[in-house]
C-alpha cells in the first residue's frame, strides 16, 4: 500500500511526457488526458478511503 501514495504524482508525469511526444494529436491527447484524469480521481478517492 506505500507504493500507492505516489501513484497521484507519478501517473501526471508520466501523461506528461507522452503527451509531449503526442504534440500534433489533440485528439489522442484530451482522450488520453481524460483517462489520466479519472484514474487519478479514483486512485486519490481510494486513498481518502484508506486513510479515513
Amino acid at each position: 500500500m506505500n507504493n500507492v501514495i505516489v501513484l497521484p504524482l507519478i501517473i501526471p508525469i508520466f501523461t506528461a511526457v507522452i503527451l509531449v511526444f503526442l504534440r500534433n494529436y489533440v485528439v489522442v491527447q484530451r482522450v488520453i488526458s481524460l483517462i489520466t484524469m479519472f484514474a487519478v480521481s479514483i486512485i486519490s478517492f481510494l486513498l481518502l478511503e484508506v486513510v479515513q
